[in-house]
């Protein structure tokens, strides 16, 4: 049995552990996000650009939908600093996926991301 003192001082040094160890929310999102674009070969700084070609829309639409489903209760504006994009641009992504996710070029995507990536 470990006595008082040891208890403390072991907690202590793992609640300091924990604080050295643990990223922020925001750092938490953009870890995931590269996950994501690390399974379709796309850098992240294309997903912040203006660029709004197709293979780079769908991924920033996936990344915004995985982000929903990762993290409950994330708010749009914290999605929006991630891919670059204001709150109602979420929003119209999230909606938009919700949709999309029937045809079957997306379905894969999906796939892709919840093998390689959750």
């Amino acid at each position: 049995m470990i006595s008082r003192a040891e208890y403390d001082i072991a907690l202590k040094v793992v609640k300091t552990y924990n604080s050295q160890n643990t990223l922020s929310t925001k750092e938490q999102h953009l870890l995931f996000a590269e996950k994501i674009t690390n399974v379709f070969d796309v850098d992240m700084e294309m997903i912040k650009s203006r660029d709004r070609k197709r293979e780079i829309g769908d991924v920033r639409m996936v990344i915004v939908a995985f982000l929903y489903r990762r993290f409950k209760g994330i708010k749009d504006y914290q999605i929006g600093k991630v891919v670059n994009r204001h709150r109602t641009s979420v929003i119209h992504s999230k909606n938009k996926f919700a949709y999309m996710k029937q045809y079957s070029e997306i379905k894969e995507m999906v796939r892709k991301v919840e093998l390689e990536v959750n």
